[in-house]
């Protein structure tokens, strides 16, 4: 099960992730067993692998994130149940006293069964009992009070053009599917549009209404996401980051959106007072002004309602969940219904993440562990300063700035220096008569309040952005920093029993990857202060640029599925993350007298992936590289591979040395 990460829009633009979605081109057992080093890299060193692998019911997807994950949730599970069988000891107040009494709300399923949407049913009637764009405004300011946010999105987050102090964004609301899709007339665009309002018919079937009523509702939601998608920017535009922050007064964001509560909504949270917001997609905030009027009153309505039931979904009853994996399942290739014991565990995590965190570091994490990976980012900064300096297409002048982001670069390692403090909490148990909806709207409002009154003070670099025990790695542009939770620093990315080879593939590629962002296409834009400068002499620039275009070209050629393409455009930040941390640990490697061989298929068997052609299709609006291409079309880029491998011109594997990429 792979869980989503909430991040605000700045936060995306601010944070390059590890985590890979998607394969190549489905790989029959046949090409399996006859791939060679020579014709397909991946499906030869994961051989074995690939042919004993098969994907489960409700599987759409393995691979060693997803079975990392898996075995992380098993420990995290066994320290709940340990805490679970000690409750009567446990302290009164306590934040395991907590956790435990919101445990037991999340996996009271007889109680959620029972009640169904009953719990969000006065949210919901307090929308359909608008009778005017005035009510309707005074229910949006209401529920996103409570963290419910629906039309758009303000948010506090860290300025990316001064990376010490937070400021206001606003947004519209993430919709339901990628632009593209709303309008698409494949097959699998119309398979997942016909699955999106079979899915809103459910839910308002639910919640109570007709199933004539529920499908006109269903019909007015996807028209109106439809065209609202209609003025979003394609997704590779979408990355622009310069594009995106548009600072302006309240007077500007009234003129710009003028049928939004925005200036009420401010008043509300308290973050009226705020100097200017940074509006990221002015036509498509321009857009949902347009539709925020009378005329869409009852489609509006219907929008908020399914957000609102969108918002506690996870916190409902098991057949509204199982309706959402159906509908799911379409994207996916698979439907995978989680069990009772999955969704109170998630529901745990998601909003205790660092109490879990913080146990499962204490039971699975050592000091040892925490010293070796600090040596070995110590080793490939050195080694990536190395090979800055040895670059013939970049300027002396430019080299220096690049040099001085590396040498400042913050190395977060396993957990974070403080801990997230619980005392504001108060979870009621059942038997106080607690339920799981009261409780996530405590939980969300607090998150909410604390986040809005961030605005007011300095943007805190010292946060951890990822739970401890999750199984991913990032670079943060905003704040110059790589980080590695504990949760990744397992085999086979990390083994302190391993050989050094193994470890260089695993651990040492995903570090040197992490590093590799801070000068890809969106991380070269930011200084050694998280600030969005730019650094580059114009010629530099102007090469880099060329060889950003060389990484789109190589993958956009690159097949998911019949008729379905690798979006290079989007790709190219991992294209050169994976690229420059392979070739790190090639060259430490090959300093140390090391087997290169061994790194290349250490990397290979990281990376390892099957899916359903469904999944495949559908991630291809991810920016990560399918797996088969992450390891094929990256090893064939490094000359050491040629040599180990023998890999000659004209094998399918070859590319010749003039076209190779070479970035650092």
């Amino acid at each position: 099960m792979r869980k989503n990460i909430k991040i605000s829009i700045a936060s995306v633009i601010c944070a390059a992730f590890l985590a890979a979605c998607g394969t190549g081109k489905t790989t029959t057992s046949k090409e399996v067993s006859a791939a060679t080093p020579q014709t397909d890299f991946h499906s030869y060193i994961n051989a074995d692998w690939l042919k004993e692998t098969k994907l489960g019911k409700g599987q759409s997807q393995i691979d060693n994130l997803s079975q990392l994950t898996e075995k992380t949730q098993k420990a995290i599970q066994e320290m709940i149940d340990q805490l679970d069988m000690d409750y009567s000891n446990l302290e009164a107040g306590s934040d395991e006293k907590k956790l435990i009494n919101f445990y037991r709300l999340a996996a009271d399923f007889e109680s959620r069964n029972r009640l169904g949407l009953e719990p969000v049913k006065p949210y919901l009637d307090e929308i359909q009992k608008a009778t005017s764009m005035a009510d309707l405004n005074k229910v949006l300011i209401s529920l996103y009070g409570k963290n419910i946010r629906n039309v758009l999105n303000l948010s506090v987050t860290q300025d990316i053009m001064d990376s010490n102090k937070n400021s206001l964004y606003l947004d519209p609301h993430k919709l339901s599917f990628p632009k593209e899709n709303y309008e698409g007339t494949d097959d699998f665009s119309l398979k997942n549009q016909k699955a999106f309002k079979a899915y809103l018919e459910k839910v308002f079937t639910m919640a109570g209404d007709s199933s004539k009523e529920a499908a006109t509702k269903a019909e007015k939601v996807f028209e109106l996401e439809k065209e609202l998608a209609s003025a979003q920017l394609p997704q590779e535009k979408a990355k622009d980051i310069k594009a995106a922050y548009n600072p302006k007064s309240w007077d500007e964001v009234k003129a710009l959106a003028p049928n939004l509560p925005v200036t009420e909504l401010a008043a509300n949270l308290g973050v009226q007072d705020a100097p200017f917001v940074v509006v990221t997609d002015p036509e498509g905030l321009k857009k949902v002004s347009e539709v925020y009027q009378e005329n869409n009153l009852e489609a509006l309505k219907a929008l908020l309602q399914y957000r609102v039931i969108a918002h506690y979904s996870d916190y409902l009853s098991e057949d509204l969940i199982e309706a959402k994996a159906k509908y799911e399942g379409v994207a996916n290739g698979a439907v995978d219904v989680p069990t009772t014991d999955v969704l109170a565990q998630s529901a745990v995590e998601e909003n205790f993440s660092d109490m879990v965190g913080k146990v499962y570091v204490k039971n699975h994490f050592s000091e040892k562990s925490k010293a070796d990976i600090q040596a070995m980012v110590q080793e490939i900064k050195q080694t990536y300063a190395e090979r800055i300096k040895a670059v013939q297409w970049m300027s002396e002048e430019t080299k220096m700035q690049a040099l001085k982001k590396l040498d400042t670069m913050v190395v977060k390692i396993g957990y974070p220096d403080k801990w997230r403090d619980y005392s504001n909490y108060t979870i009621q148990s059942k038997e106080e008569g607690g339920s799981i909806v009261s409780a996530v709207e405590m939980i969300k409002t607090q998150e909410l309040q604390e986040e809005m009154a961030q605005l007011k003070q300095p943007f805190d670099k010292s946060q951890f952005g990822m739970p401890a025990h999750m199984v991913n790695a990032y670079y943060s542009p905003g704040s110059n920093e790589i980080v590695f939770p504990a949760g990744i620093l397992q085999a086979p990315f990390y083994d302190p029993n391993a050989s050094p080879e193994e470890n260089l593939g695993g651990i040492g590629a995903v570090i040197g990857h992490e590093i590799s962002h801070a000068f890809d296409k969106s991380g070269s834009q930011f200084d050694e202060n998280g600030n969005l400068v730019n650094w580059w002499k114009p010629e530099d620039l102007e090469k880099f640029n060329k060889k950003v275009q060389q990484a789109a070209d190589i993958y956009s050629k690159l097949e998911v599925a019949p008729g379905y393409y690798v979006n290079g455009e989007i790709s190219t930040g991992e294209v050169m993350a994976d690229l420059g941390g392979l070739t790190v640990a090639v060259d430490i490697a090959q300093k140390k007298g090391y087997d290169t061989k061994k790194v290349f298929e250490s990397y290979g068997k990281v990376w390892r992936e099957v899916t359903t052609e469904e999944f495949a299709i559908a991630n291809i609006s991810d920016e990560h590289p399918p797996a088969k291409y992450r390891v094929n079309n990256i090893v064939n880029q490094i000359d050491q591979f040629y040599k180990d491998f023998d890999v000659k011109e004209g094998d399918p594997m070859y590319v010749k040395p003039e076209e190779r990429l070479r970035v650092w």
